[in-house]
């Protein structure tokens, strides 16, 4: 998936669906999605979804959960157990198995999946780090075992710039504060 953000709206998003005739910067699209300007400024939004972008990952994820499914309910002798497997399984994995949206704007950043939203503002964000297919923004201005509990990672789907330069850039200026 594709996002840019445009002098005339603040988020142009370029997906998988269908789209509705439309064409922006003299690109096809499948799938248009703009959100008017506000007085913050522009908006930047996403949505990942690992599971449908990395199907072989998929498949062998699913197939292991269904191994751990029926090896907890032969060893228990209980399909309950094979039942809870799969629903513990899940929901560890669900940022896999399930789409994740992310929000950058002025006051902050948004990240938003079927079973919780997490939002942090400019101001509680210390340190941004990233690789290839993600970042960490943490609340903490030192690298620490607590990390996993206080900080958001970050998806960035196939346009992996556009989203580095924004963070980068809001950070700045937060900084400049």
């Amino acid at each position: 998936m594709k996002t840019a953000v445009t002098s005339d709206h603040a988020l142009v998003e370029f997906g998988r669906e269908r789209c509705r005739g439309a064409a922006v910067a003299g690109e096809s699209c499948r799938s248009v999605r703009t959100e008017p300007r506000d007085s913050s400024g522009p908006s930047l939004v996403w949505r990942v979804h690992p599971a449908r972008d990395r199907v072989g990952a998929a498949c062998f994820a699913a197939a292991v959960v269904t191994a751990m499914a029926w090896l907890s309910a032969a060893m228990m002798q209980s399909v309950w157990w094979g039942a809870l497997a799969v629903v513990v399984l899940f929901v560890a994995l669900r940022r896999f198995f399930l789409p994740s949206q992310f929000r950058i704007d002025a006051e902050g950043i948004t990240a938003r999946n079927s079973l919780s939203r997490q939002r942090y503002h400019w101001s509680q964000i210390f340190r941004f780090s990233c690789d290839r297919r993600g970042g960490y923004l943490s609340t903490r201005s030192r690298s620490s075992v607590l990390d996993i509990f206080r900080g958001m990672h970050l998806l960035f789907g196939e346009d992996r710039e556009t989203v580095v330069a924004q963070i980068r850039e809001r950070l700045n200026s937060e900084a400049g504060r």
